[in-house]
């Protein structure tokens, strides 16, 4: 029901968790801060990005025949 891609985006997702509420040392890549100064975009940017592809990923796996309703 869930392919490999899912299950690698879930992971992926897994890994994010929220970087406002879940503390992340400076020295953890994903770490926010640390991910701006990498990536060279703003940390605003960076969190609207996670929750696209959050948002992205429950809509592609709930859309699925399985979840369906009805």
């Amino acid at each position: 029901m869930i392919s490999d891609n899912d299950v690698k985006d879930l992971e992926r997702l897994m890994s994010l968790r929220n970087p406002l509420s879940h503390f992340r040392h400076v020295d953890d890549a994903s770490n926010l801060e640390r991910r701006s100064l990498d990536g060279g975009a703003h940390p605003d940017v960076l969190i609207r990005r996670d929750a696209d592809f959050a948002i992205g990923l429950a809509a592609r796996v709930l859309a699925k025949p399985g979840f369906r309703l009805g």
